[in-house]
């Protein structure tokens, strides 16, 4: 198995709008919704037993989910929320974040401040939590030929066509053909973003899905 890396991403821990001034005696259940596997068992069950809570995680398989879970419940029912660096102004700016207080949170003094710093607009509605990078994965002994570009995913070999799997977030899936084309990521350019469209449309043939994948060593 060959992983390339190229983006960085960073995740908010929010607080959900709908939990704002709940009492912690009348509040036995924390509900967190988040991606699956980020958590680590451990950690929850150390936190449950530490502050008198159960923990009850709700899983959403991508950005449009959560955004439906959120919207179909009003916000009501969840606690904590895991937040793409990008969507944690455009959730408070909605009313589904609570303001934080750093001032209840002590630990924040262990967060770099850089990553605080990292996007504007999010201070004061979330808490970094994780930062990491996504790229391209491929089994080395079934793809005819090294990648080492992002152009290569997007004009693959025939033998290829309907046996890849593309990220199913939208922000990411539009960077990678940016990238492909030579441009920013960040690129608010219509005649790029047109291009990253066509892109994108042009490889459709060689996708087989678009969705998330878990690999492990054994991958």
């Amino acid at each position: 198995m060959t992983l390339i890396r190229w983006f960085s991403g960073l995740l908010f821990l929010a607080l959900a709008a709908s939990s704002w001034g709940a009492s912690a005696d009348a509040q036995r259940e924390l509900v967190f919704l988040t991606w699956s596997e980020y958590m680590d068992p451990e950690l929850i069950e150390r936190f449950e037993e530490d502050h008198g809570v159960r923990v009850r995680m709700v899983y959403f398989e991508g950005d449009d989910h959560r955004n439906d879970l959120l919207i179909l419940s009003d916000t009501k029912g969840y606690d904590v929320v895991m937040v793409d660096d990008l969507l944690v102004l455009t959730y408070a700016r909605r009313g589904w974040l609570a303001p934080l207080s750093e001032e209840e949170m002590p630990n924040l003094r262990h967060v770099d401040p850089k990553w605080n710093k990292a996007y504007d607009g999010t201070k004061g509605y979330g808490v970094p939590a994780f930062w990491g990078t996504f790229g391209i994965a491929y089994r080395e002994d079934l793809v005819p030929e090294s990648i080492e570009s992002w152009r290569q995913l997007f004009e693959p070999a025939d033998a290829l066509r309907g046996k890849i799997v593309m990220i199913r977030q939208q922000w990411d899936l539009i960077a990678t053909a940016l990238k492909a084309l030579g441009y920013s990521v960040n690129s608010t350019d219509a005649a790029e973003l047109a291009e990253a469209e066509s892109l994108l449309m042009k490889q459709k043939p060689f996708v087989g899905s678009y969705g998330y994948i878990s690999l492990s060593e054994e991958s």
